[in-house]
């Protein structure tokens, strides 16, 4: 008797866990936009308030950032350093498809970095801040609705791990 009430529990259990454990994944995709997030303020402190090259704003978002935002940030920097002859938005845009696999980033979210790379580092200073503003603006957004849906999901994941224990465990009987 006492091994099946275990039995029980642990399958139950097991399943719960499951759906927990899935419900803990989901915040990879808000950890990236709030990693993109730091890393375009500090782009767009660095460009249009302090004025220095891309190569060095890069350079700073990297070493202010952490992950893997801050890495493609990091690759951007090195590439511009290197003497190619690329646009800062070029060499941004390489750094990304070199992490992007590492990414939790929805492809919409990749289009706001691929759009704002377009023109980086070969528009005016006051353009570039207008664009930086304007992809700031769209990863708050994109920031705001990730977590909505990451509460959603995690309450979904959880109870439907713990419903499907449950189901088992009353079949077993």
């Amino acid at each position: 008797m006492i091994e099946t009430v275990a039995g029980l529990l642990l399958t139950a259990g097991g399943l719960g866990g499951v759906g927990w454990l899935r419900a803990s994944a989901l915040g990879g995709r808000c950890r990236d936009l709030d990693q993109l997030r730091r890393a375009l303020t500090i782009l767009r402190a660095s460009v249009a308030f302090a004025r220095v090259p891309a190569a060095v704003a890069l350079a700073r978002a990297a070493r202010a950032g952490r992950g893997t935002v801050a890495e493609a940030c990091a690759r951007a920097a090195r590439l511009l350093e290197s003497g190619a002859s690329i646009s800062a938005g070029e060499a941004w845009w390489a750094g990304f498809e070199a992490v992007q696999d590492r990414l939790c980033l929805l492809p919409e979210d990749l289009d706001v970095v691929r759009e704002f790379c377009v023109d980086f580092g070969r528009v005016d200073a006051a353009t570039q801040e207008s664009r930086l503003a304007d992809a700031l603006a769209r990863v708050h957004l994109a920031l705001e609705q990730a977590g909505q849906e990451r509460q959603r999901l995690e309450r979904l994941y959880r109870f439907s791990g713990l419903a499907a224990g449950l189901a088992v465990a009353i079949m077993l009987l």
